[in-house]
């Protein structure tokens, strides 16, 4: 066996700020705090969900300050952009399954796009994102009905940040 971690348990969360200083210490912060991930440090991932992946609620225990400073490993879309900009930030994801049946699942897709979209837009670039990556490598596999989270925001501040995310909490026990 390897000593790879293989997430289990995560939550999505998404959240928007403004700032008239910057954006980094600023909106995106404030973003964070919405989030109710502001506490943590965050670790990107990129886009692959495995096959016990299971969304549970956002778990209380973050906000406490025993948890302050901790790492947390999140698939993450984030825009950030200036005052009176639309900001989007989206998220697409999918189980897939080894039948047409969709009952023996091998794991999940995820696809986050950010930009400056209508909500249409970025609806119709993340779909088009999953069905690509599914396409380019996991096509032997059936793709089960996707789930979005999206997020628009036009700051009234200098700076503005907008995010979703799915954060993982815990790990399979081997």
């Amino acid at each position: 066996m390897s000593n790879l971690r293989i997430p289990k348990d995560f939550f999505i969360c998404s959240g928007q700020g403004s700032s008239i200083n910057t954006c980094h210490a600023g909106s995106y912060h404030r973003m964070l705090d919405m989030m109710g991930i502001s506490g943590q440090n965050i670790m990107t991932y990129s886009s692959v969900l495995p096959s016990c992946a299971n969304e549970v609620e956002k778990p209380t225990w973050l906000k406490h300050k025993d948890y302050r400073g901790a790492v947390l490993e999140c698939i993450m879309s984030v825009c950030n952009g200036e005052e009176s900009q639309l900001l989007s930030a989206g998220i697409i994801y999918a189980y897939t399954y080894e039948d047409k049946e969709l009952i023996q699942c091998t794991g999940g897709l995820v696809c986050e796009i950010n930009g400056n979209y209508s909500d249409e837009e970025l609806e119709y670039k993340l779909e088009t994102a999953l069905n690509e990556i599914h396409q380019s490598g996991f096509n032997e596999e059936y793709l089960g009905s996707p789930t979005i989270i999206k997020r628009s925001f036009t700051p009234q501040e200098r700076y503005g940040s907008v995010g979703v995310a799915l954060c993982f909490i815990n790990y399979k026990d081997e």
